[in-house]
């Protein structure tokens, strides 16, 4: 029975572990090959998403609360930076199969630019700048946990490089931090939200799962344990029994908990 546990925690840690690698999207920064920028200067950096395929990614103005988390980019503070805007190209709008709502996502290697004004004061020498990003990685059938990553870049700041200001590219939108306006309604979930109708279909659902082939013939066995026991009488009957079934409930409980704790809510779904 010992040997059992730890192979089934085995499993389970190793599924968690997995679930935590995957990640089927990689991200690169870089200024368009622009190595040196003047103090003053504007910078147009490139943020890629290298998404594989079947998989998606939901764009910045996704509205929350319906399929996916939209897709969070900022630049990490740095005196040297005096101002940032983020540009995202047109996301597609299409059906999610998971959440059965409307999305906006991207496919392929989406292109996100960081406009990064450089402080006119800004010290000679190399530029450290960090893009912090925060997305969703999803395909038809599941959603892995949210990842964050950091994305480094680096250039020289020089006095003599040339002070050009970059255009943005036509298709691009400003992101300024509130979901754009839809072009189509955004349909309501089919799920109620709220905790009571939950709880009352985890109930029903855990009804059910009597009638399985792996549950139904152990009730008699279970049942005639405690009722064949002649050491004891009603009432400790009763109470054994009691405590058999609050302990089952805590263990599988404790079990879901800590693998929602390891894996993340989507990690459950891929385990």
């Amino acid at each position: 029975m010992k040997l059992t546990r730890l192979i089934l925690c085995f499993t389970l840690a190793l599924a968690a572990a997995s679930a935590q690698k995957l990640d089927p999207a990689q991200w690169t920064l870089d200024a368009g090959g622009a190595a040196k920028a003047a103090p003053g200067s504007t910078l147009l950096l490139r943020l890629t998403a290298h998404v594989d395929s079947n998989w998606h990614i939901y764009s910045l103005t996704n509205p929350p609360g319906g399929a996916g988390l939209p897709t969070e980019i900022y630049l990490d503070p740095n005196p040297a930076i005096s101002g940032v805007r983020v540009f995202q190209p047109a996301p597609v709008r299409k059906r999610d199969p998971n959440f059965n709502v409307d999305a906006e996502t991207f496919e392929g290697a989406p292109v996100f630019l960081i406009e990064a004004t450089i402080s006119p004061g800004a010290p000679a020498g190399p530029l450290a700048l960090d893009a912090k990003v925060r997305y969703n990685v999803c395909n038809a059938q599941i959603c892995l946990p949210p990842r964050r990553k950091t994305v480094l870049f680096t250039l020289a700041i020089a006095p003599g490089a040339p002070a050009a200001t970059p255009a943005v590219p036509p298709g691009y939108v400003e992101f300024t931090g509130a979901a754009a306006p839809a072009s189509a309604p955004i349909a309501p979930a089919t799920q109620s939200q709220d905790l009571g109708p939950f709880l009352l279909l985890a109930l029903a659902a855990g009804l059910a799962s009597i009638f399985t082939p792996c549950v139904f013939p152990m009730i008699p066995i279970t049942v005639s344990y405690f009722l064949n026991r002649q050491d004891q009488g009603r009432r400790d009957t009763i109470v054994h029994a009691l405590i058999f079934s609050v302990g089952i409930i805590v263990l599988f409980c404790l079990l879901g908990f800590g693998v929602t704790a390891i894996a993340g809510p989507f990690g459950v779904v891929q385990l």
